[in-house]
């Protein structure tokens, strides 16, 4: 089970792209973050078909790279 969405209380789905901090072990919805204003990510590096992102958590402010684009 991966939870629910910390902003709207909705269960964290694979529908729905979901994101759980690898520290503090908060989740959310990706959209539920950004229309809140919340959601960082920045990319780390471009390269052919291996791209990184780092996001920052909104609740603990750690961040973790993930390969996938989660915008």
């Amino acid at each position: 089970m991966l939870g629910d969405c910390d902003y709207c209380g909705d269960p964290l789905t694979n529908e729905l792209q979901s994101v759980t901090c690898d520290h503090c072990g908060e989740g959310f919805h990706v959209e539920c973050a950004r229309d809140a204003g919340e959601f960082s990510v920045t990319v780390e590096s471009k390269l052919l078909g291996s791209d990184n992102y780092r996001i920052v958590c909104p609740f603990c402010e750690l961040s973790w790279t993930t390969s996938y684009d989660p915008r």
